[in-house]
């Protein structure tokens, strides 16, 4: 006995939709903009009280002179060691960064 070829659907799930809705989030009455996960509305973080400042060109150098003490190398050996992949983790990469972002924009 043969059995009858199964046919591909193009959804695995025949008959319903495979977009999202976004039924219950309504942004017409306000201007900030909501969030598609619990549908409230954003906060900046300026509103959140959350503290931040801005790093400046002395802040930078002082935060690359820190890859003496961690990885026992000055910034510019520090940059070739890792861009050859031979420094890791997370450290690695903020500094990694910052030299890149140093160099680009104070040199």
């Amino acid at each position: 006995m043969t059995q009858k070829p199964k046919k591909i659907k193009k959804y695995g799930f025949e008959g319903h939709s495979t977009k999202a809705s976004n039924a219950g989030i309504s942004n017409k009455h306000s201007k900030l903009p909501f969030s598609a996960v619990v549908g409230k509305p954003i906060k900046s973080i300026h509103e959140m009280g959350i503290p931040f400042r801005v790093l400046g060109k002395e802040d930078i150098e002082k935060e690359l002179s820190r890859t003496k003490e961690i990885f026992n190398m000055t910034p510019d050996e520090f940059y070739k060691a890792w861009k050859e992949d031979k420094v890791h983790g997370f450290h690695a990469l903020k500094f990694g960064c910052l030299y890149e972002f140093y160099r680009n924009e104070y040199e």
